[in-house]
């Protein structure tokens, strides 16, 4: 177990001993589903961006194969502009991969040319604590869910944040200059499952696309696990189904053009 984590749980344990015992846990459940809730705002001393709030819902069956995940945007970039957008739905069938996008409001899949399942488990939905840093530390007990829970916080490092993060895909558009980032995680105290997470925090992106424009942006994200090793049906939708079959290529590139919501273990590289 890692060493290291402020103060002791109840069961003598440092914050980075729960956080490994619950990665490592993580890594044979059968069934998950994760619901999050993210949201973006920030600007400048000239310029107010606006707010752009994410909900995902994201669903993984080990046991066959099987994943979804859909995102649904909601923006008001301005007093008077307000506008919700289904930006994509995604499954994955072993190594078929169909994807809807509301820019092209069509379904497309394709093959994966190479067999992911082994790294498709419950931690990658939100991979946070793979990398504890020393300052965890146990703050207390806390009930989630009618669930007792271990609380423990994290000031995330740099890397943690764009090398692991990517802050939502903020990297995307620029250099990330400056992060200041705290976690907080609840794990269930009988079986050291992940039950929620948050993530607060402001970065600073230099925009290479706007002559070095600089902006700061507020982020906030809260993430809920349920369903861990219960029955789970994931069927694929007819329109899905019928796609138009592409090459992977062709799919990985309107792939990650689908604005910053497809993860890259979702598109693995040939």
């Amino acid at each position: 177990m890692a060493c290291g984590g402020n103060g002791t749980a109840p069961n003598g344990m440092t914050a980075n001993d729960l956080l490994e015992t619950s990665y490592n846990i993580s890594l044979s459940l059968n069934t998950s589903q994760m619901y999050s809730t993210m949201t973006f705002s920030g600007g400048n001393d000239t310029v107010t961006i606006g707010e752009l709030t994410s909900n995902e819902l994201s669903c993984i069956d080990n046991l066959n194969h099987r994943r979804y995940r859909s995102i649904n945007v909601s923006e008001n970039m301005s007093s008077t502009s307000s506008s919700t957008t289904p930006v994509s739905e995604f499954y994955a069938f072993n190594n078929s991969l169909y994807l809807y996008k509301s820019s092209t409001a069509n379904w497309i899949k394709t093959q994966s040319p190479v067999d992911s399942w082994d790294q498709e488990r419950y931690a990658n939905l939100f991979p946070l604590f793979t990398n504890p840093t020393p300052d965890a530390k146990y703050i207390g007990m806390e009930t989630i869910g009618g669930v007792d829970c271990y609380k423990i916080e994290q000031n995330l490092t740099y890397d943690n944040v764009v090398r692991d993060l990517k802050v939502g895909g903020l990297s995307a558009f620029g250099n990330i200059t400056q992060t200041d980032f705290k976690c907080t995680y609840w794990i269930a105290e009988n079986t050291f499952y992940l039950m929620k997470v948050s993530l607060a925090g402001n970065v600073v992106v230099v925009m290479d696309i706007m002559d070095n424009f600089s902006v700061s942006i507020l982020t906030s994200q809260i993430a809920t696990y349920s369903g861990i090793n219960q029955p789970l049906n994931i069927s694929l939708p007819e329109a899905a189904i019928n796609a138009t079959e592409i090459s992977y290529s062709d799919y990985r590139s309107i792939g990650t053009g689908a604005s910053v919501w497809l993860p890259e273990p979702l598109l693995p590289e040939p």
